[in-house]
C-alpha cells in the first residue's frame, strides 16, 4: 500500500509557483511575507539543479513520487545570492493539505544541516512555520533540500492517502548599514621611546565594533574596542620622521566600515644631556712601562663607554663607564709623543663628547720624577 504525494498549489500571497504536474505531484514554492520584515523578491536569488546551470525558480526540481512508511521524497537544488546586499534565505511551510487520517511530515536541509521535523497535523503545523534558514553574503551559494516523508509507524489509514506538503521561500535583506565616519586625533609631534595616546572617534557615537590603528600600511598592535564611539591606543615610536596614522573602523551590525584621513605625527630623537670628558695620566713614561689612563665624564650619571685612541688609532676595545670614569692600563713600545684622546660614545640619554688631547712622551731614558698631569676636554 502506498500514499501519493499530491498538492493543490502554493499560497496565494506573492505566489510564484515552481514545477508542474509530475506524476501526481506539484511542488509549489512561493514567497511568504511576514509582517514587519524587510523582504526581497525571491526571484532575485538564482537557482540551479546541478550547481552549474543557473536560472530562475523553474530550475528547482519538482518533488514527486509515492511514500511508504519510513520513506522520504526530496527535491535538491542550490540557491545563490546575486544581490549586492547580504540576506537570509528562509524555507517555510506553505498552505499544506493531506487527506483524512494521513500521517506525513516535512523538513528542510541547508548545506546538509537539517531543521526540525514538522508533522503535518491540523492546528499544529501552521503555514508560515520556518523549516530552516541560512544567511547568504553577496555571491554566496547554499545547497537546499526539501523533504516530505511518512513516519515508519504510519498506520494503514495513511497508506492510500495523499499529501500536499507545500513549501515557500523568502529572502530577507539585511538591515541597511548606517554610514560612519572615523577621525584620528592626538599630538602632532613625538619623541622616539616616549609613549603617546592616539584616539579614534567614530560617528555616530553608538557605533560598536573595533578600530585598527595603522602607521602607513603597518598595523599598530591589534584591534581596539570602540566604546561610546571612541577607541584609544598608546603607542611608542621607534623611528624618527613623519608618520601617517590612520584608523580603520571595522563596522558592526547596522554600521558600515570607514577609514580616517591620515593624522601626521613628526617623531624626533630625544634631546640628550650634554657631556664633557677629560683624560688624565702620566705625561712621560719609559718605553714598555704600563701607565693608567683615566677618562672622567661629566655628569657622572652618564652611562656607556669610552674609546681611548693613540694618535687616532684605537687603544683596545671601548671601556665601560663606572660612576662616570673609565680606566685603561697601557704600555708603549715606540719612543716619541703619543697623543691620547678619550671619546665618550654617548647613550640613549647622554650626548657623545671628546676630550682635549693628552700627550704622553715615551722614551728609553728614565723620566725625571714628577712626570704626571692631565688635560681638559672639549665639548660634544
Amino acid at each position: 500500500m502506498t500514499s501519493t504525494i499530491n498538492t493543490q498549489g502554493g499560497p496565494a500571497r506573492l505566489a510564484t509557483v515552481i514545477g508542474g504536474a509530475v506524476v501526481a505531484l506539484l511542488l509549489a514554492v512561493s514567497a511568504v511575507l511576514m509582517p514587519g520584515s524587510a523582504h526581497a523578491d525571491p526571484t532575485v536569488i538564482q537557482y540551479s539543479a546541478d550547481n552549474a546551470t543557473w536560472g530562475g525558480m523553474e530550475q528547482i526540481p519538482a518533488l514527486s513520487g509515492e511514500l511508504v512508511p519510513g520513506s522520504e521524497a526530496t527535491s535538491t537544488f542550490w540557491a545563490k545570492n546575486t544581490t549586492a546586499q547580504g540576506g537570509r534565505l528562509q524555507v517555510y511551510l506553505g498552505n499544506w493539505s493531506t487527506s483524512a487520517n494521513m500521517q506525513a511530515y516535512v523538513r528542510a536541509e541547508i548545506n546538509d544541516q537539517s531543521g526540525d521535523i514538522v508533522a503535518l497535523v491540523n492546528d499544529v503545523a501552521a503555514p508560515g512555520t520556518e523549516l530552516e534558514s541560512i544567511h547568504l553574503n553577496p555571491g554566496e551559494t547554499a545547497k537546499v533540500m526539501l523533504v516530505v516523508g511518512m513516519p515508519l509507524e504510519a498506520g494503514n489509514e495513511t497508506q492510500n492517502g495523499t499529501v500536499d506538503p507545500d513549501f515557500a521561500l523568502d529572502f530577507e535583506l539585511d538591515q541597511a548599514a548606517a554610514t560612519t565616519t572615523t577621525a584620528v586625533t592626538g599630538v602632532t609631534s613625538a619623541v622616539v621611546g616616549t609613549p603617546i595616546d592616539l584616539t579614534a572617534t567614530v560617528t555616530p557615537a553608538d557605533a560598536t565594533g573595533t578600530v585598527q590603528f595603522k602607521d602607513g600600511a603597518t598595523d599598530l598592535g591589534g584591534p581596539v574596542t570602540v566604546t561610546t564611539g571612541v577607541a584609544t591606543y598608546s603607542h611608542t615610536f621607534t623611528t624618527t620622521g613623519v608618520h601617517a596614522i590612520t584608523a580603520v573602523y571595522s563596522g558592526d551590525s547596522g554600521f558600515a566600515t570607514s577609514t580616517s584621513v591620515a593624522h601626521q605625527v613628526t617623531v624626533a630623537d630625544p634631546v640628550k644631556v650634554s657631556t664633557s670628558v677629560t683624560v688624565s695620566g702620566a705625561s712621560a713614561v719609559n718605553n714598555g712601562t704600563n701607565i693608567q689612563l683615566t677618562a672622567t665624564v661629566v655628569p657622572n650619571a652618564a652611562t656607556g663607554s669610552v674609546q681611548f685612541t693613540d694618535n687616532g688609532v684605537n687603544l683596545g676595545a671601548p671601556v665601560p663607564l663606572v660612576n662616570g670614569t673609565a680606566t685603561a692600563n697601557r704600555s708603549f713600545g715606540v719612543d716619541g709623543e703619543h697623543v691620547i684622546v678619550a671619546n665618550y660614545l654617548g647613550s640613549a640619554t647622554h650626548a657623545a663628547s671628546t676630550s682635549a688631547p693628552h700627550t704622553v712622551t715615551v722614551s728609553s731614558v728614565t723620566p725625571e720624577p714628577g712626570g704626571t698631569g692631565s688635560a681638559g676636554s672639549s665639548g660634544s
